[in-house]
């Protein structure tokens, strides 16, 4: 049985900056549908991105994309979604939905980690990866089937121990080391995680 992504459209575009949200929702709607109906159009997997609000005109052609608009009731829609047979990936940082989607055992991405596959699916920066989350080798190889093949996974972790090597023989002795994440990132994760940031 195949997987299905399921996209929680608004809170995917707030953490994309080159869909310009702050311009204004129909425009960037429609520059993530053309973004995402190219991206599914080559993959077995079944891809619903669903949209809180009215829906905007002119939309441009979908293609394999399911595009859902639910005026106000996204968030039901995505929970009803993830209650259907099958294996799905939620692509959410809805503290709320995501709780619901780990209540049903079913895979779930942050926005950011899904759109940096999305922008280059030939290759997972690992270091990246392992950076916004620690995350069980398990769950990085099934990412790794779903963005790209073997030959990426050890041409990656090849590229991510040398930049380790490179960090580690620059790192100055008795030194602090600077911060992984900038701060406002930290806290998205936390409340990615459910947590709220102090």
């Amino acid at each position: 049985m195949s997987r299905t992504f399921l996209i929680d459209a608004y809170n995917l575009m707030h953490v994309v900056p080159e869909l310009e949200f702050a311009r204004g929702r129909f425009p960037a709607s429609r520059r993530l549908i053309r973004r995402l109906a190219t991206w599914a159009e080559g993959r077995q997997e079944r891809v619903v991105l669903v949209f809180d609000g009215a829906r905007p005109h002119e939309l441009p052609s979908p293609g394999r994309l399911e595009v859902r608009f639910m005026d106000d009731r996204a968030d039901d829609d995505l929970k009803l979604l993830l209650e259907r047979p099958g294996r799905h990936t939620l692509v959410s940082a809805d503290g709320e939905i995501v709780a619901r989607a780990r209540a049903l055992n079913q895979a779930c991405l942050s926005p950011r980690a899904f759109w940096s596959g999305v922008r280059d699916a030939s290759a997972i920066d690992f270091e990246t990866v392992e950076r916004e989350r620690s995350l069980p080798r398990s769950e990085v190889e099934h990412w790794l089937e779903i963005f790209g093949g073997e030959d990426v996974v050890k041409a990656e972790e090849a590229r991510a121990q040398k930049r380790t090597q490179k960090r580690t023989q620059r790192a100055p002795q008795g030194k602090k080391q600077k911060p992984i994440m900038p701060p406002e990132e930290v806290k998205d994760w936390l409340r990615y995680f459910g947590e709220e940031p102090s």
